[in-house]
């Protein structure tokens, strides 16, 4: 990216600063209470379930568990000195 196009990209956040009168040597913050992490888990597959395939999520978790398996016996014939197939 050339300097002008960089320049040109951060002129819409220069311009948000400015209106929101934010001050670059005092960044903003934002307190919020903690949330269980059982509570946040739950809101997050509340709002993310709608979007999710369960038959490809199935398929990916079963190609996953095959290759942990794989993985497993493959260092269990390293650690043995079982290093042939």
């Amino acid at each position: 990216m050339t300097e002008t196009a960089c320049r040109r990209s951060h002129k819409p956040l220069a311009r948000l600063r400015r209106d929101l009168r934010l001050r670059p040597d005092r960044p903003p913050q934002r307190e919020a209470e903690a949330v269980d992490p059982a509570e946040l888990r739950q809101l997050l597959e509340a709002a993310v379930d709608p979007y999710v395939d369960r038959r490809v999520l199935a398929a990916v978790l079963a190609e996953e568990r095959r290759r942990r398996e794989r993985l497993a016996r493959f260092v269990d014939r390293w650690q043995s000195g079982d290093q042939g197939s």
